[in-house]
């Protein structure tokens, strides 16, 4: 099915670049075509993944943070946000920010006080998936 595609889309950029022998060139050769694809995708893969994990954080109300963070009452769904930590390095970032500008505007609106424990469990759990992707990355 890729290669059918692929073939596809070169055969297409060939037609559409008639005056543009080079792009024609490339394009028309769904060979050279396929090694890039081969050589690229992985990468493109990941990113995708990683940007599409790191919007995870965004997508949750912020109800859950007033109910995890202040009245601890779901630890273990703290736990399990964090968790994807362990296979991206943007989603901790991405994390990371959605906390701390729920915190400033919920902490401006009606107080800084947090529940430590499901601070300390937030904090933990990302610490350990970092620390395990961390370990897991090649030298």
């Amino acid at each position: 099915m890729l290669h059918c595609a692929t073939a596809f889309l070169g055969s297409a950029i060939g037609q559409t670049s008639e005056r543009q022998a080079i792009v024609g060139t490339v394009g028309g050769s769904p060979s050279a075509w396929r090694k890039h694809v081969a050589r690229s995708g992985i990468q493109l893969k990941q990113y995708t993944f990683d940007v599409m994990l790191a919007l995870v954080p965004f997508l949750i109300e912020d109800g859950f943070f007033e109910r995890s963070l202040i009245r601890g009452e779901r630890s273990l769904w703290l736990v399990c946000l964090a968790a994807p930590c362990a296979v991206s390095y943007t989603y901790p970032i991405a994390l990371g920010a959605r906390i701390i500008g729920w915190y400033v505007d919920h902490g401006r609106r009606a107080g800084w006080r947090l529940k430590p424990s499901a601070v300390a469990a937030v904090i933990g759990a990302s610490f350990i998936a970092l620390l395990s992707i961390w370990l897991r990355s090649p030298v």
